[in-house]
């Protein structure tokens, strides 16, 4: 087999890896979303080199995979107040979470995800 399939393989393997080794993963429960009726909007935008997945997190505090975000994509959702949202974050030095996202009222929540060692956020009119 060439080197470079190999090559390939073994990158694609690591970043697609769910036990990666490093920072700490999101954890599957977190703090649950509250009944609200209250509609927003959020946004999340990947300013950053790493690939993220988007969590919503239920009334029951489970997490729920919405998207994977490559860098310079964007992905944004119609959701209510309080809600709250994670980004886990696949990085060389392994996964690293952030959250909760949320906004206050129906204000329109965007999340700009960088990262410089650890996750950073760039937000407007969202809580964290």
């Amino acid at each position: 087999m060439p080197v470079k399939v190999i090559s390939a393989a073994v990158t694609a393997a690591f970043f697609l890896s769910a036990a990666m080794v490093g920072a700490q993963a999101c954890e599957p429960t977190q703090l649950p979303s509250p009944h609200n009726r209250n509609q927003s909007k959020i946004d999340f935008i990947n300013g950053s080199r790493y690939a993220f997945q988007v969590f919503w997190s239920d009334f029951e505090g489970n997490l729920s995979p919405f998207a994977v975000v490559q860098p310079g994509e964007r992905a944004n959702y119609k959701t209510y107040a309080g809600h709250r949202w994670y980004v886990e974050m696949y990085t060389p030095d392994g996964e690293e979470c952030f959250g909760p996202i949320w906004t206050d009222s129906g204000d329109h929540c965007v999340a700009r995800m960088l990262y410089d060692g650890g996750i950073g956020i760039d937000s407007s009119a969202c809580s964290f």
